[in-house]
C-alpha cells in the first residue's frame, strides 16, 4: 500500500511515529452504498451503451500524471464502439 511506503520513508527522513498517521482516500461514504438502480439503468440514463465496457479516466485537480499518453493507451487496448469511454 503507497501509504505505508510514504509513512515508512517519513519515519527514515526523521519524523517520528506520533508525527505520521496513514489514511485511506477520502469518499463520500455513499459511494459504498447500495445502488438505487441497476448498472443498466445508470447507464442509459447517462447515455452510454448498456452492453459496452466503460471506461472512466478521471484526472484530479492535481493531476494524474500523463493523461493524454494513459488515454491512448485504453484506445489502442479498448475496441471502439463495443466501449465507452468516459474523460474527465
Amino acid at each position: 500500500m503507497a501509504t505505508k511506503l510514504v509513512a515508512a520513508q517519513a519515519l527514515s527522513l526523521g519524523l517520528t511515529a506520533e508525527q505520521v498517521v496513514c489514511h485511506g482516500l477520502p469518499i463520500r461514504p455513499s459511494f459504498g452504498a447500495p445502488r438505487q438502480a441497476s448498472k443498466v439503468e445508470i447507464r442509459s440514463k447517462l447515455g452510454l451503451d448498456t452492453d459496452a465496457a466503460t471506461v472512466m479516466l478521471v484526472g484530479g485537480g492535481e493531476g494524474m500524471g500523463k493523461l493524454q499518453e494513459t488515454a491512448e493507451a485504453l484506445a489502442r487496448t479498448y475496441v471502439w464502439p463495443e466501449s465507452s469511454f468516459i474523460f474527465m
